[in-house]
């Protein structure tokens, strides 16, 4: 292994392409809420219980600690689920850059950096509100202060390991669903000289969260967490064996990752795609050669246990689970880059950046569509005239305009078994096309029309990148009073 000393011209360009990059994300946020998990994490800045989706299970009680002090500094709700991911991912970028530079040289650091940085998937999941850029930093910050824990003989080794202990500790609290990545860094920290203060230290981090969750979370927490991974794993999750139930197999399952991770975690669409699509695959190639077998054991224990779990448990709809898998491939690249001319190697990063940036500015100006239905609302609906159907976008329809009377419905039956309770219909009928069968009026109902197709390009999100709203006048004229 190359061992760099960070001098301290390193590290001040280090500390300004920090807080440059820190900046730079802040510009390029997203303007309001995106989808169901962010609203419910807003909801759960004033309130924590479960039992009500605030937020849902397994509570994020690391992300709702920090959104709750960014709430209490910015007073602006969707700022605050933003700032710990947006400080976090610098930070993370800086240690990663750190052990990259001890174990393999600055120019291959530098290039680990600016290649996870300028990655789309990185940028839009620091932009957006949510728990994915904090869990996800701090998952790559505690892989990077475990390597830099090694060798054991090193002056600030118990440093870094207890670093790196608490930050495995608090990931967990932040991403649940990042525990595959945890326990194997705990197995690898195992192998090290000092594993009984990391032991302590981790155990003590994880004390500081998971007994005030334990205590917010009641008593009924063991049967939530029950309901949520039945739920999870046999119904809604997206999980193999749900999609086992649709016909969908593994085959299918690894192809839509894979296409997730080429199309949205790095860009790589159309021509100018293509081609940095080759050069990132030849580069991957040639750092997988030149990778020192240490290295490469230690990224091979990380990301194999993971991409096994996403690619078996999580929904391939999904792509924010790869943003793992993004940086620890960005370090075989970086490291292939290192034997391109100097030219050739940091034109990989720029045309990655140049891949990236459109699509952060769209998620900078144009909401997302729950959020524009939201406006559309406001702008054309009285709420006390309005019954809307719809599906995910309730949460943060709830959220965002809790003034208007909406319900999530799964299908148009149960629209038709809603309506029927009704004492009279409602002087505005809406519905989603997010509802199954929403191309079809409810019983008692004329011919749909519809009234709005609220959209966002799907690059920012695949899932879900466009509503239409839709309404339909009832056959027979009655009283219009909402019950």
């Amino acid at each position: 292994m190359k061992s760099s000393q960070a001098t301290p011209r390193r590290a001040d360009g280090l500390l300004t392409a920090s807080v440059l990059l820190f900046f730079v994300l802040l510009a390029t946020r997203g303007v309001a809420l995106e989808d169901l998990d962010a609203a419910n994490l807003q909801h759960a800045l004033s309130r924590f219980d479960l039992a009500l989706h605030m937020p849902h299970f397994p509570g994020y009680p690391v992300v709702v600690a920090a959104s709750r002090a960014a709430h209490r500094l910015t007073g602006d709700a969707v700022l605050a689920l933003q700032l710990p991911g947006l400080l976090a991912w610098p930070a993370a970028l800086a240690l990663l850059w750190t052990a990259m530079s001890r174990h393999l040289g600055a120019r291959a650091a530098w290039l680990a950096w600016g290649l996870t940085a300028a990655a789309p998937l990185t940028w839009l999941a620091a932009g957006r509100a949510g728990s994915d850029a904090l869990g996800a930093a701090l998952a790559l910050g505690s892989a990077s202060a475990l390597a830099l824990a090694w060798p054991t003989d090193h002056r600030h080794a118990d440093r870094w390991l207890s670093l790196a202990a608490i930050l495995a500790a608090l990931t967990i609290g932040a991403r649940a669903s990042l525990l595959p990545w945890v326990l194997a860094l705990g197995v690898l920290g195992m192998f090290h000289r000092l594993r009984w203060r990391a032991i302590a230290t981790g155990s003590l981090a994880l004390a500081a969260w998971t007994i005030p969750f334990a205590i917010a979370a009641g008593p009924d927490l063991a049967v939530t967490a029950g309901d949520f991974l039945v739920g999870h794993f046999s119904r809604w999750g997206g999980t193999a064996w749900v999609h086992a139930e649709q016909g969908i197999g593994l085959g299918e399952r690894a192809l839509a990752w894979s296409e997730l991770l080429l199309a949205h975690g790095l860009g790589l669409r159309g021509s100018a795609g293509l081609v940095l699509g080759v050069a990132l695959a030849v580069a991957g190639v040639k750092g997988l050669r030149y990778l020192p077998r240490g290295p490469a054991l230690y990224l091979a224990a990380l990301v194999v246990p993971y991409a096994l779990w996403i690619w078996i448990g999580q929904n391939p709809e999904r792509p924010r689970h790869l943003l793992p898998l993004v940086s620890a491939a960005m370090v075989v690249v970086a490291v292939g880059l290192t034997r391109w001319p100097r030219p050739l190697a940091i034109a990989v990063p720029i045309g990655l950046l140049a891949l990236t940036l459109p699509v952060a500015w769209i998620q900078a100006t144009v909401p997302s569509p729950p959020a524009q239905l939201a406006d559309w609302l406001q702008q054309h609906h009285r709420p006390d005239r309005v019954q809307l159907f719809t599906g995910q976008s309730e949460r943060v329809l709830g959220a965002l305009v809790p003034g208007f009377r909406t319900e999530y419905a799964s299908d148009m039956d149960e629209v038709e078994r809603r309506l029927g309770t009704f004492h009279a219909p409602p002087p505005v009928l809406l519905w989603t096309d997010e509802i199954p069968g929403s191309e079809r009026a409810p019983a008692g109902y004329g011919p749909p029309r519809r009234l709005a197709h609220l959209a966002r390009d799907p690059r920012v999100n695949p899932h879900h990148p466009q509503i239409g709203v839709w309404t339909a006048e009832p056959l027979a004229a009655t009283a219009q009073v909402l019950p």
